[in-house]
């Protein structure tokens, strides 16, 4: 699995070379994408999933509360921009192309 690592302000920045962020290939579009960082302590509360639909649903709130965002355009090739389509499409967590998954981490200062 490819890891990235991010700024936010590069992605408000639109801050990437023309490089397709999946595959590595020349990039030929752009895609907008939205991310949500927790804090890592936002895990040890996956013990609340033990209590059943409350506690699923506690986690959910929380996670959501504590989550920083970002969003901006990523480069991609054409074909990796109808597996991001398809990914989102059928609710994959992230983008996958090629049989590789690509996890994305976007750091904030």
């Amino acid at each position: 699995m490819g890891k990235v690592q991010v700024w936010a302000s590069q992605l408000w920045s639109n801050d990437f070379p023309p490089v397709c962020a999946m595959t590595g290939r020349p990039g030929e579009t752009w895609k907008k994408f939205k991310f949500a960082t927790p804090p890592d302590w936002v895990y040890a509360l996956l013990v609340l999933v033990c209590l059943g639909g409350i506690g699923i649903l506690a986690f959910a709130i929380v996670t959501a509360v504590v989550s920083q965002r970002a969003s901006g355009y990523l480069p991609l090739t054409r074909s990796s921009s109808r597996t991001a389509a398809h990914s989102r499409r059928t609710a994959d967590r992230m983008p996958s192309c090629l049989g590789h998954r690509c996890d994305f981490r976007v750091l904030f200062r």
